[in-house]
């Protein structure tokens, strides 16, 4: 489906991070939160010239799974290089770079393949009370979407 190659987009996606945009409008820092009909939810979590990205949905068993990358970011004024050092999914961790504006406050990452517009949110996520998590590696390339676990490593 559409949303399911949309989800695959963002979990081979790595994140970025960078500074202030300055005092006029919308800044990187901070957490940026995309909700997917299907009830995914990607995040990018950007401190400094550090970023952290997340896939995370629901699994059969109602626990969850996600697929978490992070690393360090370059950036000029209208493009984010990312360069993954961890991800519990050493297969989709690559260097990429992104275009990124702030429609409305909004942030939209403009990847080759994709566009992705996240909300900026406060606080943690939407997780219930005594959530299990594991980490692990999405493959959207089938319906439905596989999960394998594993660990988050160094790369």
């Amino acid at each position: 489906t559409v949303m399911t190659k949309f989800i695959f987009a963002v979990a081979l996606l790595v994140g970025a991070c960078g500074g202030s945009d300055g005092d006029d409008g919308p800044t990187l820092d901070g957490l940026w939160q995309l909700e997917t009909s299907n009830g995914c939810v990607a995040t990018f979590n950007f401190k400094g010239n550090k970023w952290t990205d997340n896939a995370i949905c629901e699994l059969e068993s109602g626990n969850y799974g996600v697929e978490i990358e992070s690393g360090a970011l370059g950036r000029t004024s209208d493009t984010l290089d990312f360069v993954p050092q961890e991800s519990s999914c050493p297969a989709h961790a690559h260097t990429s770079s992104a275009g990124y504006s702030f429609p409305a406050g909004q942030l939209a990452l403009r990847f080759s393949n994709a566009t992705l517009v996240f909300n900026k949110v406060s606080g943690g996520g939407k997780l219930p009370d005594g959530a299990v998590i594991a980490n692990g590696c999405w493959d959207f390339s089938q319906s439905p979407a596989r999960f394998t676990p594993g660990p988050v490593e160094q790369l």
